[in-house]
């Protein structure tokens, strides 16, 4: 088995320097650009069995085209979504350091401004490729 894994192109979020996370961006002009690109490639170079995507605007956006021109159906799970960035999500970064300044010490465990802790981050991302290859 080999995945795939495929970012989104740029996103409004991208020029207008926010912090994405879970902040619910659309693609650019330049991203939707960037995704025909990607899936000319991808069409040309691999067989694809599955389309897995974040709901997310950019994400979904990306796999739609993907999967138009590979004529296949897309599975959403909201289990693909980005780091959950809580409180900072949609702020600019000099927002985010003034509202929600980074703790002095931060464990793996530690969850702030209701964002996912690392750990947490990374138990949802082996769960889903659990899921996958299982």
């Amino acid at each position: 088995m080999k995945i795939l894994v495929i970012r989104h192109g740029q996103s409004e979020g991208d020029i207008t320097g926010v912090i994405e996370g879970r902040y619910d961006a659309e693609l650019t002009e330049l991203g939707i650009k960037q995704a025909k690109l990607m899936a000319d490639w991808v069409a040309e170079r691999y067989s694809i069995d599955k389309i897995f995507a974040s709901p997310l605007k950019r994400v979904r956006k990306v796999a739609e085209i993907l999967s138009e021109r590979i004529n296949m159906d897309i599975i959403f799970d909201d289990e693909l979504m980005e780091w959950n960035t809580g409180l900072i999500s949609g702020l600019s970064k000099e927002e985010a350091r003034t509202k929600y300044p980074a703790p002095e010490v931060k464990f793996p465990h530690t969850a702030v401004y209701e964002q996912e802790s690392d750990i947490q981050l990374r138990m949802r991302a082996e769960t889903v490729l659990s899921r996958l290859i299982g």
